[in-house]
């Protein structure tokens, strides 16, 4: 059956994304098949297992489709114990990558924001947006997210993944 939401999913004789298509068509030709997968429909993100993610924002690049999530982290106090997340200690942001929607390459974090950020002007980093765009010859990259309620910062890198630094500071 067609998978939840608005957006065409992969199923016979249905439309598709066309960089999808091609990347199952690749896949067939070098016969290759799909396992079955670990985990079962609803059972959280099918995408990324080992960090939380939340927010997606996908940009396709040369055939590669780049996932930026906020990168929400445990909130723990003196003790160690996880105490109630208030999500006013998110700075970073997360970047997976796939080819194929089915592996997925991490990237790392990108820590945007806080002391340790690209931006350390800015306290968060929610719900990342990028863009790529030629500039004089040279592909720039740019990361947007929200600093919570305080404006939107924009990051800058020469790749999809980073590093990205803060033009402005």
């Amino acid at each position: 059956p067609p998978g939840p939401g608005p957006g065409p999913a992969r199923t016979q004789g249905t439309q598709s994304w066309p960089f999808l298509e091609a990347a199952l068509q690749r896949r067939e030709s070098a016969g290759m098949t799909l396992r079955q997968g670990y985990k079962k429909q609803g059972e959280h993100n099918p995408v990324m297992t080992q960090r939380f993610g939340a927010d997606p924002y996908a940009l396709v690049y040369e055939g590669r489709v780049y996932l930026y999530m906020t990168g929400d982290t445990f909130i723990r106090d003196e003790n160690g114990e996880v105490m109630e997340n208030v999500y006013s200690q998110i700075d970073r942001i997360n970047v997976i990558s796939s080819e194929d929607l089915v592996n997925w390459t991490d990237h790392g974090t990108v820590y945007a924001a806080g002391a340790n950020g690209a931006a350390p002007w800015g306290k968060n980093s929610w719900a990342p947006a990028a863009a790529c765009k030629e500039i004089d010859g040279v592909m720039k990259f740019f990361l947007y997210f929200a600093n919570g309620g305080n404006g939107i910062a924009v990051l800058e890198a020469d790749s999809p993944t980073g590093p990205f630094t803060d033009r402005l500071g």
